[in-house]
């Protein structure tokens, strides 16, 4: 089968903390300053690289844009700009939806933002703020106290842009050809009710053990599936094992899809 597919995500799609199984056996520091080996190992062994080889099609482009919504739209623009003419036709599109406030949005657009201190958050905010107008950046500030007075709150208001981008994709990409899936790394039970609006049957239930899970995190947590529960060290990416059960959950869900390319070829076999 000719054809390929994309990966939008963080971490987990690149299978990051897979390394540390190598240098805990040769006693190595265990950090995330990988070289070209270390990430093409984690690559190799990760959900998205899985599942493209169980569905017989070319390894998984990465989109590395800067925020989500960049990825989203770089993506978008791949398929459209496809042609007949192509060797390689896009068929599927996998999202890894991680912690929407990793990216910050503001009037509907998404912004690098970094909250892990003070300095940072000054350093991003500065940055996204340079050669801007007054007007924009004292709107922009205003929005930052209120994200941190209420991030929960202002969690919520934001889901609407999320689930908006991912459907407009979503859509976008059926009238291709193109199946999207999106796996959600983890989120609060209330935000559940978003999800759901998710067109198309696009989120995928992990399946393991005649259980299902809404999102990853609760999946390895509960079943101890983590880097840290095999190796003992302060890391909580899902472990080999984890992203296998992913990736099946993942092609499970595509075979059911009415666009699934093998439907006919299953259907001669029989």
């Amino acid at each position: 089968m000719f054809y390929k597919g994309y990966v939008i995500g963080a971490s987990f799609s690149r299978g990051l903390g897979l390394h540390f199984y190598d240098r805990v056996k040769r006693n190595k520091k265990c950090n995330y300053d990988c070289n070209y080996m270390e990430h093409l190992f984690n690559y190799k062994n990760s959900f998205s690289f899985i599942t493209n080889q169980k569905l017989d099609i070319s390894w998984p482009i990465i989109a590395s844009q800067v925020t989500f919504f960049d990825e989203i739209d770089w993506v978008s623009e791949q398929i459209q700009n496809e042609t007949k003419d192509d060797y390689l036709k896009t068929k599927l599109v996998v999202i890894q939806l991680s912690n929407p406030q990793r990216n910050f949005i503001f009037e509907g657009n998404m912004y690098k933002v970094s909250f892990e201190s003070e300095e940072s958050l000054k350093k991003s905010v500065d940055a996204i703020l340079k050669n801007k107008p007054i007007f924009f950046a004292n709107r922009f500030y205003n929005a930052i106290d209120t994200f941190l007075k209420d991030d929960n709150k202002f969690s919520e208001e934001n889901w609407g842009f999320i689930i908006d981008k991912l459907n407009t994709l979503i859509e976008s990409n059926l009238k291709k050809n193109v199946i999207t899936k999106i796996i959600s790394y983890g989120h609060d039970y209330s935000e559940i009710e978003y999800l759901n609006e998710i067109i198309d049957n696009s989120l995928v239930k992990i399946e393991y053990n005649n259980e299902e899970y809404d999102c990853v995190d609760r999946f390895v947590n509960k079943n101890k599936l983590r880097v840290k529960d095999d190796l003992g060290i302060d890391d909580d990416h899902p472990n080999f094992e984890a992203h296998k059960i992913i990736a099946d959950s993942i092609c499970n869900s595509i075979k059911k899809h009415k666009l699934y390319w093998n439907k006919w070829d299953e259907h001669q076999l029989i």
